[in-house]
């Protein structure tokens, strides 16, 4: 019965969350991110038309038809992963985060929209929200009150409200798997019984992690380093094979499936593009070593996470202060737990700094901050030496009232209405492809001039969009491309558009 209530505590402040946002997810895509929704839409799309199987199950980006083919919308830096179709491939993320909703989608017959995927990813953030629970829960050897409070905190932070329901991409779908592997992590290190089934699941978690995005290298290789440090101690020689084992795997098949689009050269072409980007290298730096590249980017880290969790620090720093006034005693393997937890992220905020210069990089560290405020309630409350009840009942409280806070600052970025807090109308993307398709037929290829179309455009309209200097460039690619005709559109930075006319192959308007 206990359990039961418990649960029905936890989906209940789930649902208030859920109710506290529904404004922001009951609009078009448009602001913040929600890009990255965008391009994962426009792939699901793209299977769904074409038919997965025919894009070697690799993100595909170009929509079925001729008039889509070699138009290249925000997919290779490198312009070489591309097939012999003309179709696109978007490779800077393994694919298991299209596959799941994908299959998701499929099987229960649902539209590949925003609304959906947004339904979709909230799923996921309670699924996450219940594993921070188990964690604290079990850390903390089974204390229910600082439990609760870590699932609170987890789940009303502007980083979760916002990355775990709008955006929705592999950075912020293996969220779940990370979420899960530290568990396994914690469990493995309580447990005296069947540590061969959990060091099992934990290779299998390195593996799904690996497969959505390239935090799981780092997880594996931090704790392939500590296992081996620690192989005498609990035989940590197994959790560091079986994180090896269900990296390499990963790795392995992301190298046979993406070498098939157009070779293994240039697959590691694009890699390495990506890999200079995203690390912060450019000829302004001068230097291929990586900590350059944090330096100039570390400030832009530094206030993505007080952006993310200012209303989580609000509450960290009175609680430590409290917990130093009357002794810190920390849990047993809470600093196994924050290596685990913390040390990937650091090491890959080092080593793709530019990238994290994305503030959805900050949603990883939720789990370690939700589990800390957990472990400083927890040690605090052991410690008192007033009404014990009274006590606890005031830390609660002032968790809710940082849960209000973090509300509060969510609502003032992602402002509710119709025009964001830029006073841009969050529609302005959706009716400008809607004005770009309206009279455009299947077999005529888009084209516009003036400003580079967005993904959510692309999203809505359904179709490829290419962007031109000028005119005759429109009639060289009809040309090349074996297509008869297409349509010129001017769109301005305010996404106004104007029909400026139709090009045949023969120039005529």
């Amino acid at each position: 019965m206990k359990r039961f209530l418990t649960f029905v505590l936890l989906l209940l402040a789930f649902v208030l969350s859920v109710m506290a946002r529904w404004p922001q997810l009951n609009r078009p895509l448009s602001k913040h991110h929600e890009f990255c929704t965008a391009i994962a839409l426009r792939v699901m799309q793209v299977w769904d038309q074409g038919g997965i199987a025919n894009y070697h199950f690799s993100p595909a980006m170009n929509y079925p038809g001729r008039a889509n083919a070699f138009i290249q919308n925000d997919a290779s830096s490198s312009g070489r992963m591309v097939d012999d179709k003309g179709t696109f491939y978007y490779i800077s993320h393994p694919p298991l985060a299209y596959y799941v909703p994908y299959g998701v989608f499929q099987l229960f017959g649902l539209e590949f929209n925003e609304a959906n995927i947004r339904g979709f990813h909230l799923v996921f953030h309670f699924l996450c929200g219940l594993v921070v629970f188990l964690i604290a829960f079990v850390l903390l050897e089974g204390s229910l009150l600082p439990a609760f409070a870590a699932y609170l905190v987890y789940l009303s932070n502007p980083a979760t409200l916002w990355f775990q329901s709008n955006v929705f991409m592999s950075d912020m779908f293996v969220q779940i798997f990370f979420a899960i592997g530290v568990l396994l992590f914690v469990l493995w290190l309580r447990s005296n019984r069947s540590q061969g089934l959990l060091v099992v699941a934990f290779g299998a978690a390195t593996f799904l992690m690996t497969y959505t995005t390239w935090l799981g290298c780092f997880v594996a290789l931090v704790v392939f380093c500590w296992g081996l440090l620690n192989w005498k101690t609990r035989s940590g020689w197994k959790l560091a094979t079986a994180s090896a084992i269900g990296c390499a795997l990963a790795l392995g098949l992301i190298l046979f499936q993406y070498s098939q689009v157009n070779g293994m050269e240039a697959m590691f072409d694009e890699w390495f593009n990506r890999v200079k980007i995203r690390s912060g290298y450019s000829s302004a730096i001068g230097s291929v070593f990586f900590l350059k590249g944090f330096f100039q980017n570390a400030p832009a880290i530094a206030l993505n996470y007080l952006t993310s969790y200012a209303s989580v620090f609000v509450l960290i720093v009175p609680l430590l202060i409290l917990n130093l006034l009357k002794g810190i005693s920390v849990p047993k393997h809470f600093k196994e737990f924050a290596m685990v937890s913390v040390v990937p992220i650091v090491l890959l905020h080092l080593v793709l700094s530019d990238y994290s210069g994305h503030d959805f990089t900050t949603l990883w560290a939720a789990v370690f901050l939700s589990v800390l405020i957990g472990a400083l309630i927890n040690n605090a409350i052991s410690n008192a030496k007033v009404r014990i009840q009274l006590f606890r009942l005031a830390l609660l409280c002032a968790v809710i009232i940082g849960c209000f806070l973090g509300l509060a600052q969510f609502h003032y970025i992602n402002r509710p209405g119709e025009v964001s807090q830029s006073g841009d109308h969050y529609d302005l993307e959706m009716k400008a492809a809607t004005l770009l398709t309206q009279e455009i037929q299947d077999h005529e290829t888009l084209f516009v001039i003036g400003q580079k179309p967005t993904p959510q455009m692309i999203y809505f309209a359904e179709r490829n969009i290419r962007l031109v200097a000028y005119k005759p460039e429109t009639v060289d690619f009809l040309y090349e491309q074996n297509v008869n005709s297409g349509r010129l559109y001017s769109l301005s930075k305010n996404y106004e558009v104007e029909l400026l006319s139709v090009i045949t192959t023969e120039g005529n308007e």
